[in-house]
């Protein structure tokens, strides 16, 4: 009842009368003859290439006159020489806070060692997780199809593409999956830089230098950060907004509600 990849296998057998002919069946076709051996032994491989499947083996013995015995016990093997199809990627976890939560492709985060879960036809098989293309471990499909995966190794900061291949009981292997791709960050930005309040209101607009009156209760404030981290406005103490920084590392903000005197 074993698998299989190869689909001409070797098939054997021993206590046959020397000279006698073997036929070997898998229901009632015929699938290869040997001549019996001086020592009792037979064996032959199939006359052509078994397709994948299940296959019922038996044997039947034929005598110089004809006279043909009845078939051996069976034998089943399963003839299995298609790779498996490539399992799925479905999830990638973050339980690290304050952003403990699945992931988007591209999405960044703080957990260096992210839970990687997916599917897969193949229970039992072996899920290998690739990280930019280098093996970073293995997981055992369950019984339900479902395969998850933690890395022991925390893993640097940086883009990271994961894929992941199926290998089954034969070691066949499958194509990847496509890539998740994430970016791990661990390091706190550097403080906002070349911050600038603008006056956008009255006789004089424009800069306004730290220290001075001004008549706009919704000043811009502008800067410098980490592209794509979050700027915190913060007003004696108290969070008034934020803003996400631009690709060039540039933001800016404006008050919704006017700033008391």
């Amino acid at each position: 009842g074993e698998e299989t990849d190869d689909n001409r296998p070797l098939i054997k057998g021993t206590g046959a009368e020397p000279g006698n002919t073997i036929t070997v069946y898998n229901g009632d076709k015929v699938i290869g003859t040997a001549t019996v051996q001086a020592d009792g032994t037979w064996s032959l491989e199939p006359t052509t290439p078994l397709p994948d499947g299940r296959y019922t083996l038996t044997a039947k013995e034929t005598d110089g006159v004809g006279n043909v015995s009845g078939p051996s016990g069976e034998y089943i093997i399963n003839v299995a020489t298609v790779p498996p199809q490539a399992p799925t990627l479905d999830t990638v976890y973050d339980d690290v806070a304050p952003h403990a939560d699945y992931l988007q492709k591209g999405d960044v985060t703080n957990d260096t060692t992210p839970t990687l879960s997916g599917s897969s036809g193949v229970a039992g098989g072996t899920i290998s997780i690739y990280d930019n293309g280098r093996l970073i471990g293995t997981t055992t499909v369950g019984s339900n199809g479902s395969w998850s995966f933690t890395p022991d190794t925390a893993l640097a900061d940086g883009s990271h593409s994961f894929t992941a291949t199926v290998t089954d009981g034969v070691g066949r292997t499958s194509e990847p999956t496509g890539g998740f791709g994430i970016v791990i960050d661990t390091k706190a930005p550097d403080a906002a830089s070349d911050l600038l309040v603008t006056d956008n209101v009255g006789a004089y607009q424009g800069p306004v230098v730290s220290g001075d009156t001004t008549d706009d209760n919704t000043p811009t404030l502008s800067g410098r950060a980490e592209p794509g981290s979050t700027v915190n406005i913060i007003d004696n103490g108290q969070v008034i907004g934020s803003t996400k920084v631009n690709p060039d590392g540039t933001w800016s903000f404006t008050p919704d509600q006017a700033l008391s005197n």
